[in-house]
């Protein structure tokens, strides 16, 4: 019987990913696992570096680039295992961190997905465990005053501020860098929501997995590193704000109703994506000046 299935995706990471895989094949002592990484029509030589080094790895190679979370899905749906990890490609899996995550889903059965303690590349903590974004979280993103006063009360509800990330936690959603899910909890819940291409597919899985009645706990004693945006760093930044932005207002529509999702729609539209031209034209007359 297999204990994990493992699914990657992957778009133009080559290098991170075999650095990855290299980190789980260490780390998969006495556990029965398989390993799909699928290839959202990388052209980096990523699917001939799978089949020479990894062979052992079952490649799934799309023709366009499927996003996130159909990506996953196609993994998750060949998968044999009782739990299933899907992680980033820009991950290190440090040791013990693979046996920590399956150990505590089999004690504890009301786990339906558990995570690790996350580090940035430099081993400062990254972000793991919130609460769901709200309509005025959202809100206040849009009219920039997370950047500007990231320490405003509403903002520090959402990311449980003051927790050292050094306890172990059942908290609303997890960092999708690294997310061991229960099968059962999929048959239930169902696999990721294809209509997110990228970002808040994780907090919409894990929202519909708590709904099932399982929970969502933050384990301290798995880690890994994350360098993060590997794949959506290749973008151009406002085509990231875009597809940001569009998953954002898709989950608002689907939890927080047609009138909370047009009030974001018309202050994005209003507000935030002007702004943000007005940004971009200042920077690019600074640099003009410059010269």
């Amino acid at each position: 019987m297999t204990d994990l299935s493992i699914s990657i995706v992957s778009y133009n990471v080559k290098e991170r990913l075999r650095a990855c895989l290299d980190s789980v094949y260490s780390d998969t002592t006495g556990l029965a696992c398989e390993i799909f990484v699928v290839d959202n029509n990388s052209g980096d030589g990523t699917a001939a570096m799978l089949e020479k080094d990894f062979p052992r790895v079952t490649l799934i190679r799309n023709e366009t680039n499927q996003g996130y979370a159909k990506a996953n899905n196609a993994a998750i749906s060949r998968s044999a295992g009782a739990f299933v990890l899907v992680l980033n490609p820009d991950t290190i899996v440090l040791p013990g961190a693979l046996a920590a995550l399956v150990g505590s889903m089999r004690k504890d059965p009301g786990i339906g997905v558990c995570g690790p303690k996350i580090y940035n590349p430099d081993m400062t903590l990254q972000g793991s465990g919130e609460r769901y974004p709200t309509f005025l979280y959202s809100l206040l993103r849009l009219l920039y005053v997370h950047a500007l006063f990231p320490r405003n009360p509403v903002r520090s509800r959402i990311l449980y501020s003051g927790w050292d990330r050094a306890t172990r936690r059942d908290v609303d959603a997890l960092n999708g860098a690294c997310l061991m899910v229960r099968k059962e909890a999929i048959a239930r819940a169902g696999q990721l929501d294809g209509n997110f291409r990228l970002y808040f597919e994780e907090v919409d899985w894990c929202r519909r997995i708590r709904s099932a009645g399982w929970r969502v706990c933050f384990l301290p004693e798995a880690e890994i590193i994350h360098y993060g945006g590997q794949s959506s760093g290749q973008m151009a930044r406002e085509r990231i704000d875009g597809i940001f932005n569009e998953s954002c207002l898709y989950y608002h529509r689907k939890y927080s109703g047609y009138a909370a999702y047009l009030a974001l729609k018309i202050t994005l539209n209003c507000f935030t994506l002007p702004a943000a031209k007005v940004r971009r034209w200042a920077a690019c007359g600074l640099k003009t000046g410059r010269k």
